[in-house]
């Protein structure tokens, strides 16, 4: 987490995307077993929490497809305004990620129910 720091106190932007749409916090969220401190450090400088991809694809949606236990990482990005109903273009709720990807994803969905992601979507 130093080298994220040091790279966004030198200036780095918690904005730009990659040609697919990807932001810095699809790509740690993607790439990082545990994402939630690099979350909350690219939170802190003003990343948005609901920024999507080209695939239609919401940071939950990284979260919940690449985090083996994502709980933590969604309850933050809910508390931070996340949107939990948002789908990708291809239909795929949070949910479906969870259902399809986590190993136990039972209290992560109910979180997401309990903060209004669609049942049926």
């Amino acid at each position: 987490m130093a080298a994220l720091r040091l790279l966004l106190e030198a200036g780095a932007t918690v904005h730009d995307k990659t040609a697919d749409g990807w932001s810095p916090t699809h790509l740690l969220a993607n790439s990082n077993e545990d994402p939630l401190e690099a979350l909350k450090i690219l939170v802190e400088y003003g990343a948005d929490v609901n920024a999507v991809g080209k695939n239609g694809w919401s940071v939950l949606h990284s979260v919940a497809r690449c985090t083996p236990q994502p709980l933590e990482s969604i309850r933050f990005l809910l508390k931070c305004g996340a949107d939990p109903t948002v789908t990708t273009h291809d239909g795929w709720s949070i949910l479906h990620f969870l259902a399809n990807y986590c190993s136990d994803p039972l209290e992560s969905m109910r979180l997401l129910i309990e903060a209004g992601a669609d049942v049926n979507a």
